[in-house]
């Protein structure tokens, strides 16, 4: 087997960015925290005047992969409510 290359070539924008961070319900000084940014460059990164790189945009897909789940975990306690179901707060 050879060498596995992973790309690293993926970007989000400012829009992305603000619905991962709307989506976990963090502040940018959160958010900022999670990545180990400071509150500025999230700033930097929600107007457009900077892109994320790197290792950022790693941490990123994480977070947003997190909101996914947290978005799906909400979608199905919505779901099982509405059948009856005791909501799960």
């Amino acid at each position: 087997m050879g060498d596995m290359y992973v790309s690293t070539s993926f970007s989000f924008g400012p829009s992305e960015i603000r619905g991962i961070r709307a989506a976990l319900g963090m502040t940018q000084a959160d958010f900022a925290a999670q990545i180990g940014v400071c509150q500025g460059t999230v700033s930097l990164w929600e107007s457009g005047e900077v892109n994320p790189r790197g290792p950022a945009n790693m941490l990123l897909r994480t977070l947003q992969q997190r909101a996914a789940k947290k978005s799906a975990k909400k979608r199905t306690r919505r779901i099982q409510s509405s059948n009856g179901y005791v909501s799960m707060q």
